[in-house]
């Protein structure tokens, strides 16, 4: 992959696009990575890489636990940190989790 591509979709970070702010999947990403994982909430943005918004790697591992016991999604966290911003990592959750008809995420 490039340099200059995002992967899962193309360039995640613009609005309306699968990872980027109102879509549901960001939205459940931001707001468990602010409740869940107690992450600064001003660093958490769609072109905020995962050092950036905090997420080191007792937070990532606290990440994939939750993405499993919330979203039934098993996630391993190499794939996680292979994604280059938190658009990457909400449009690749979205990809994952089949999310439902209005790309909602399915919290079980």
């Amino acid at each position: 992959m490039s340099n200059s591509s995002a992967p899962y979709g193309g360039a995640s970070t613009r609005r309306g696009a699968s990872g980027a702010k109102g879509n549901p999947m960001y939205e459940w990403l931001h707001k468990t990575l602010v409740t869940r994982l107690n992450l600064p909430q001003g660093g958490i943005t769609p072109q905020a890489t995962p050092e950036e918004a905090g997420l080191d790697s007792l937070a990532m591992t606290e990440l994939v636990m939750v993405l499993k016991d919330e979203l039934g999604v098993t996630v391993d966290e190499d794939e996680l940190y292979e994604l280059r911003t938190i658009g990457d990592i909400a449009a690749f959750l979205e990809a994952r989790s089949g999310s439902g008809a209005r790309g909602e995420p399915v919290v079980r």
